[in-house]
């Protein structure tokens, strides 16, 4: 309300002011309407508070929405995970980072126990900094929610200038490019 509630009360007093007293009738329809655009002014500012909110969403959320609206997700609805087990993308199965079971198990489950995410053949995804879909750079988030890098140990090491892992010279020998592989 703050800066819309002190003008409206001010048009109010201006208004309360400048009538004489035998518009008493006048003075109360007046203050009335105020009020009633001060109503409506309070909604349209709350309905654009929650707009904002509502698009406020952090870039985990987003990089979710993103993969769930364009059939890019990558990891299923039975908790099933690892190489043996395709997500919709098409792709070995990953565990929801920011999800209840974020770890892959060895024998494929997604879940939240030692078995998931402290075994040396366990992959804790909230730990993952690199995407999938070979995007990398400021511009991209990993599944940890942070600025995606490129899988050290994969065929991509480097990211390029324009946001793609790879190996070339143009990925991995340029100015802005980062080497992934020797961190």
């Amino acid at each position: 309300m703050g800066v819309l509630a002190v003008i409206f009360l001010g048009c109010v007093a201006l208004l309360s002011a400048s009538c004489s007293a035998e518009s008493s009738q006048k003075q109360a329809e007046v203050v009335e309407l105020l009020e009633n655009s001060l109503r409506i002014l309070e909604d349209a500012f709350d309905k654009e508070q929650q707009l904002e909110q509502q698009q406020d969403i952090s870039e985990v959320s987003r990089y979710i929405v993103a993969g769930v609206k364009t059939g890019t997700k990558s990891w299923r609805t039975d908790y099933r995970c690892g190489a043996g087990y395709n997500a919709p993308n098409g792709k070995p199965a990953e565990c929801s980072a920011i999800g209840w079971f974020p770890c892959c198990s060895p024998e494929g489950f997604c879940g939240k126990s030692r078995n998931h995410c402290e075994c040396p053949d366990c992959l804790d995804y909230r730990k993952v900094s690199w995407r999938n879909d070979g995007r990398c750079g400021r511009n991209y988030k990993a599944p940890n929610g942070q600025q995606a890098e490129c899988n050290p140990g994969g065929n991509g090491p480097c990211c390029s200038k324009s946001g793609w892992c790879g190996n070339s010279r143009k990925h991995c020998r340029c100015y802005g490019c980062t080497d992934y592989s020797k961190n």
